[in-house]
């Protein structure tokens, strides 16, 4: 199958990183499991920021903002 139209490297880094919307995402997610070429770049960008969060120093967190995070988990959930 040959692929007329590509998502720009921009749309797909985008897509690596989580930052579409569930109509955005299924459109995307299924150009790529049709096109070999977008899923590799796809995946190059998520080795990317996997190794950067790797390499990032840690920071250290605030007290309580583990809990606090808990908590907003619980209350959107319900």
């Amino acid at each position: 199958m040959t692929m007329a139209y590509h998502p720009s490297e921009e749309l797909l880094a985008a897509f690596a990183a989580g930052k579409f919307d569930d109509h955005a995402l299924l459109a995307v997610a299924a150009h790529a499991s049709h096109c070999p070429a977008c899923r590799r770049f796809i995946r190059t960008i998520e080795t990317i920021g996997g190794v950067a969060i790797e390499n990032a120093e840690p920071v250290p967190m605030s007290q309580g903002s583990f809990e606090a995070v808990l908590g907003k988990i619980e209350r959107s959930a319900s």
